[in-house]
């Protein structure tokens, strides 16, 4: 069963980088949005770029660790965009 799972996840990140359009993944730090991250990095998805919001009274890597962690891991080409 966890060898089909992890085939299928992995067909979908796949399929995701057929059209050859840039990929970007909004990073919460969470475990859908790291696995997604992932697999697509695992692909070889050029230029994977990721995001994590953070209010401009945080710090994104303060604010949101496990993204950070993610990020630095998969290196990926990332941007954090503020909100108000």
């Amino acid at each position: 069963m966890e060898r089909a799972c992890l085939a299928w996840a992995r067909a979908f990140g796949h399929r995701r980088t057929v059209a050859g359009v840039p990929m970007s993944v909004l990073l919460s730090g969470g475990m859908d949005s790291s696995l997604i991250t992932g697999l697509l990095a695992e692909t070889g998805t050029p230029d994977l770029r990721t995001y994590a919001f953070a209010s401009k009274l945080t710090c994104c890597s303060r604010s949101r660790p496990d993204a950070t962690l993610v990020r630095t891991n998969l290196f990926t080409i990332h941007g954090a965009p503020t909100s108000s």
